[in-house]
């Protein structure tokens, strides 16, 4: 399975404040087009805690929640739910594709969980593109 999120639209920019020399943002909430095998919109709460900003050398947390907002599954048009789960995870992790997720199926997709690894492709580019495969009872 396969997911691309791009071109993300800002709902609500959330708060950012800075603390010695620690740049943190919290309730960023955002949406982008989801394609791929699972198709719709992935809306996104960011919260980001960095240090090093605006220099090659910045570091720090990513976390929150991801909800896919499922419009197509698989060429499936005939199945409405989505899929849940938060993210915590390094800057680095996202970079090199180590950045763990795994989403719970509401709806349709009840006990259906995505695990996935996701990563910024090209890097810093703001696209996550996640890779990743389905568990639990069969397809819906």
């Amino acid at each position: 399975m396969i997911g691309d999120c791009a071109q993300a639209t800002i709902i609500d920019p959330g708060s950012v404040k800075n603390v010695d020399a620690m740049m943190i943002q919290r309730g960023t909430v955002f949406d982008c087009p989801l394609t791929g095998d699972i198709e719709g919109v992935a809306r996104v709460v960011l919260n980001l805690t960095l240090r090093n900003v605006g220099t090659p050398q910045v570091e720090g947390r990513v976390f929150g929640e991801t909800t896919f907002l499922v419009t197509k599954f698989f060429g499936r048009t005939d199945l409405t739910g989505t899929f849940e789960g938060p993210f915590n995870t390094t800057l680095e992790e996202v970079r090199f594709g180590s950045a763990r997720t795994r989403r719970r199926g509401t709806g349709d997709f009840r006990g259906i969980v995505l695990h996935g690894v996701a990563v910024q492709n090209p890097p810093g580019s703001g696209t996550e593109v996640e890779n990743g495969r389905m568990v639990g009872r069969g397809e819906p």
